[in-house]
């Protein structure tokens, strides 16, 4: 089995940039190597279009049903698969505070249902009403750029802030978060906001978090099409800053073989123990058309994911083919899986 693994919307720790508000990474799924059994159709159509690799958002609209047309061909003998992992930034930047300040396990106001249970999404989805596009900023930067101490007199009059907020709602739910707060601004240095290396701060970034998504679908089509593991395979896009700390994701998760999730009564653990023997491999899109075919395939999921025109028979190819499910790291997503009724 090969894993193409190819990211849209990067930013690095820049969250705020209006152009790009989501992070995405899509997972192609196939039975055989693309970068043999494509290797011609897609070298073809780079020779005929003069270009070194095929990139989708240089490619003309004819060009793109060109290339479509060989996926059609060819799909169901490769028996391809696609996802797509989300990641919204500044939802992000709110989660990540709400991770930090709520922790049960470092804040005393905080009880272990609180952080441990479906009672989290309850706060957090308060907490987020309360967020504004520059408070959004401001608790992102502490956590990543200003330094520890400006940081640290950021988050301490945010908490209270937000405390103050919250008790002008004066809901139960909004009225579970006032303690918390107000623990975490008088008790800053034991929370540890800052993160104190850049390797850290980068493990933060959603190019990394999304990553953590990429990896569970991973183990998760391992585990249910029983592939032998020693012939799975993953192959992601060569790219400077962030393929060491897909590394690092790929070795803290085959590892610890399992991660916990959140249940209705606390902790689960899940298993992720069905990664690939073989390390991922970092290559460059030159060098492997499995990764021309994932970038257009992402290409075409980001835009109608953000309703945007594209050409009528790539629609028709995605919606027929591919998985239109967005594993989305969002509070729309928060709210539509544990908030609304079933």
């Amino acid at each position: 089995m090969y894993f193409y693994v190819d990211e849209s919307g990067h930013t690095g720790l820049e969250l705020f940039d209006p152009s790009q508000p989501n992070f995405y990474y899509g997972l192609l799924i196939s039975s055989a190597d693309l970068n043999i059994e494509l290797q011609s159709d897609i070298q073809n159509l780079r020779d005929k279009f003069g270009m070194e690799r095929l990139h989708a958002n240089e490619l003309t609209n004819i060009q793109k049903e060109e290339f479509i047309e060989v996926l059609i061909k060819t799909h169901d003998n490769l028996s391809l698969d696609f996802h797509v992992a989300m990641v919204n930034k500044y939802d992000h930047s709110i989660f990540a505070f709400f991770d930090q300040i709520f922790d049960s396990g470092v804040n005393d106001a905080v009880a272990h249902e609180d952080y441990w249970t479906q009672k989290r999404y309850y706060l957090l989805y308060a907490l987020h009403q309360l967020f504004d596009d520059e408070l959004a900023k401001q608790v992102w930067e502490a956590r990543v750029k200003d330094s520890e101490p400006k940081g640290n007199e950021t988050i301490t009059k945010i908490c209270r802030l937000l405390a103050k907020k919250a008790e002008k709602k004066g809901d139960v739910i909004n009225s579970c978060l006032i303690q918390p707060l107000l623990w975490a601004a008088d008790n800053i240095s034991q929370i540890r906001y800052r993160t104190t290396k850049k390797f850290h701060s980068l493990q933060m970034s959603p190019n990394a978090i999304g990553f953590q998504f990429v990896l569970m679908l991973i183990s998760d089509t391992n585990k249910l099409r029983g592939v032998d593991l020693n012939k799975a395979f993953i192959i992601v896009d060569q790219q400077s800053q962030f393929n060491k700390h897909q590394q690092f994701l790929f070795d803290l998760y085959e590892k610890s073989k399992s991660i916990f999730s959140i249940s209705e009564t606390g902790p689960v653990e899940r298993n992720i123990g069905y990664l690939p023997i073989t390390q991922p491999m970092f290559k460059s899109g030159i060098s492997d058309v499995g990764l021309d075919v994932v970038d257009f395939l992402l290409w075409i999921a980001k835009r109608l994911f953000e309703k945007k025109k594209v050409p009528s028979i790539l629609e028709q190819y995605y919606k027929k083919y591919c998985d239109n499910r967005v594993n989305a790291i969002s509070m729309d997503s928060v709210i539509s899986t544990y908030l609304l009724p079933e």
